[in-house]
């Protein structure tokens, strides 16, 4: 996070749009924390040769990302607009939704690939899906 300013800094011509570019980065790195559990999941499942709901879950997110982008960007819901803040905002709550929206087909629906605390997604054999 410190170095939002050096990458933001020298590349546009206006300070301001430097300033807008630390601001969308400073609200939009958590997710991309999250991004990497949101990937790490889907590959899971993907390895296992179950793709489609990694692919649904990926659609929500960009769904939800232009979906609730515009209230937060320009206040329609809140009327609190937040601007290049909101935008940076909205893309990290949509990668949240998703990593939780695959945490609970982890959880309820998935037998080939399972969750386990102390050691994080674990192939699980045919016999051990119970």
């Amino acid at each position: 996070m410190r170095s939002r300013g050096r990458i933001c800094g020298p590349l546009p011509a206006d300070p301001a749009v430097a300033a807008a570019g630390a601001t969308y980065l400073y609200w939009y790195v958590p997710g991309l924390a999250l991004q990497f559990a949101l990937v790490a999941m889907g590959s899971a499942l993907r390895g296992t040769g179950i793709v489609k709901p990694a692919m649904i879950v990926q659609m929500l997110t960009v769904v939800l990302k232009y979906g609730a982008g515009a209230d937060i960007d320009r206040g329609w819901g809140t009327h609190l607009p937040l601007g290049v803040a909101g935008a940076g905002l909205a893309s990290t709550l949509s990668v949240a939704c998703g990593v939780v929206f695959l945490w609970v087909y982890f959880a309820k629906l998935e037998h080939y690939v399972a969750l386990h605390r102390g050691s994080g997604v674990r192939a699980c054999r045919p016999c051990d899906a119970s």
